[in-house]
């Protein structure tokens, strides 16, 4: 819980905190100075964790939804989190280096997540099912979760379900989404000077590699770069006016009496389980499939009332306790985009900035 005067600010920031998860604040400001908006982040960064919201339809990924009840791999997952052997991938998992998120539950199962590239997908496939180490799998995709009403407002919210459901239209995507995205993910409060810097770029993703000595001289080499500030500023302009990349969650509910809840819901119920999450700035995505719908959240404990009355009109809804959770950058080492496509082992990116004319040496 916070302090005081900690508490103070999430109250007085309430409105600029949901605004920033529709909004992009490296690009616009809410009827304030640009100045008012910096002095924000900066007070909101220095105490508060945030969430990238981003949308990664327009990668050719589809996103694999595994169940998973094996007690002896659960508990192995638990200790990978618990000993921070989760940070280099659950390589006892099939297909690890593609895993998106691990969600263990308090009854005592849990829900693994991958980005499939289309460009391989059955192969993918046929690796992680032909271990039959999980229970049922289904393709899906991840929907961010945006409040361009009000805190608290589930009718408006449930509304944007249905202007999520279709994906972002771009032409192309380019090599810079993947970098751009993930720099966010890492640090959703980065301003766009920090994109450019390939040193929080290898941070975002390879941080761990670092300490590999067969690859820690590669990627060190590429820190010595950044990226040409133009080009990152053209591609960030098409992914936030497209609302793919930008927009933050400070969930403010972490800092509060909270409770943390998976909901598990027949696909009918998304437009309720979208509404109550993104009403409440409970979390920045949830996840369809054909079938059903997931969405893990924090929620204020005092909006338990109204989210049950709204959630009791839909049947099957199905409530669990998630207890340890990882989530993972784009693995965006594995796509080629001089083949523009995917591939199944990582490229040498330091040479694929070189290539692209990407890079810039930092002026010393």
């Amino acid at each position: 819980m916070l302090n005081r005067k900690d508490l103070k600010t999430l109250i007085n920031l309430k409105d600029f905190i949901t605004w920033l998860t529709c909004h992009d604040f490296r690009k616009e400001a809410p009827g304030t100075s640009r100045v008012s908006v910096y002095k924000n982040i900066k007070r909101l960064e220095k105490k508060f964790i945030a969430y990238h919201i981003r949308d990664t339809r327009i990668f050719r990924l589809a996103l694999l939804v595994a169940k998973l009840s094996n007690k002896e791999y659960i508990k192995k997952i638990i200790d990978y989190i618990d000993n921070g052997k989760a940070k280099t991938g659950f390589d006892f998992l099939p297909a690890y280096n593609f895993i998106s998120s691990v969600s263990v539950l308090m009854t005592g199962k849990a829900i693994v997540t991958y980005y499939i590239p289309h460009d391989y997908i059955n192969d993918i496939l046929t690796d992680i099912l032909f271990r039959s180490l999980y229970d049922d799998a289904s393709i899906g995709s991840v929907l961010p979760v945006h409040n361009c009403c009000s805190l608290g407002d589930i009718d408006c919210a449930k509304k944007m379900y249905y202007k999520v459901l279709d994906a972002p239209k771009i032409d192309k995507s380019h090599l810079l989404d993947f970098i751009i995205t993930s720099v966010l993910d890492d640090n959703p409060y980065s301003r766009l000077r920090d994109i450019a810097n390939v040193a929080k770029i290898a941070e975002a993703r390879f941080l761990e590699l670092l300490k590999m000595p067969d690859v820690s001289d590669k990627i060190a080499k590429i820190r010595e770069y950044k990226l040409r500030y133009k080009f990152i500023l053209k591609r960030y302009q098409v992914l936030s006016s497209n609302k793919i990349v930008g927009r933050v969650l400070v969930n403010m509910n972490r800092y509060i009496d909270n409770i943390k809840v998976t909901f598990l819901a027949p696909r009918v119920c998304a437009n309720r389980i979208y509404g109550v999450v993104a009403a409440y700035l409970g979390s920045p995505r949830i996840i369809i499939t054909e079938n059903d719908v997931f969405a893990g959240a924090i929620l204020p404990t005092s909006a338990m009332i109204r989210i049950g009355e709204e959630l009791s009109g839909c049947k099957d809804v199905r409530m669990d306790i998630p207890i340890k959770g990882w989530v993972y950058p784009l693995p965006f080492e594995y796509y080629d985009p001089f083949k523009d496509k995917w591939v199944k082992e990582p490229v040498d990116i330091y040479k694929i900035f070189r290539r692209m004319g990407l890079l810039e040496r930092h002026i010393r």
